[in-house]
């Protein structure tokens, strides 16, 4: 019986070792992440430049768009100009509204995962170190009928 206990609090021991291990790796992945987002500004520099110099090309695209709209329709140069800008503005806001949309539903989703992650973690620990206490373990002892004497008798 005492080898048993003593093989019990081993492997109690090995499971909670390898609880902490995934609570580290976990950990390691945060600070990963943290480091992946360092990196990720310089790359966002970049993209930065590239957006203003798109930015300007867009605005004399635009201004060309107004000129032809201007000389083919025998509108004025600003109502031309007007049109030309508000269904640019129409589109730029829909793309945001999108955008923003989508990185709200990409941010929500990786949270919900850590979050069961650690959840997951806690639920083995507590597992791994007080079995009885499981709460699956409280389920199953009161979903069957108690043991019959003998049995209990037999184990030992």
């Amino acid at each position: 019986m005492h080898q048993t206990q003593t093989r019990s609090g081993g492997f109690q021991r090995v499971m909670s070792d390898i609880a902490d291990l995934c609570e580290l790796q976990w950990q390691l992945l945060s600070v990963d992440g943290q480091e992946a987002k360092r990196r990720a500004v310089r790359a966002a520099i970049f993209i930065g430049i590239g957006g203003i110099t798109a930015l300007s090309g867009l605005m004399a695209l635009m201004l060309a768009i107004g000129r032809v709209i201007h000389e083919q329709f025998d509108l004025s140069l600003g109502i031309a100009y007007l049109i030309t800008a508000a269904v640019a503005l129409v589109i730029a806001g829909l793309s945001m509204l999108i955008g923003a949309k989508l990185v709200g539903r990409a941010n929500a989703s990786l949270s919900e995962s850590k979050q069961e992650f650690a959840e997951n973690v806690r639920w083995i620990r507590s597992v791994l170190l007080k079995p009885s206490t499981s709460p699956r373990n409280q389920l199953r002892r009161e979903d069957f009928a108690p043991e019959p004497p003998h049995y209990q008798n037999g184990r030992r």
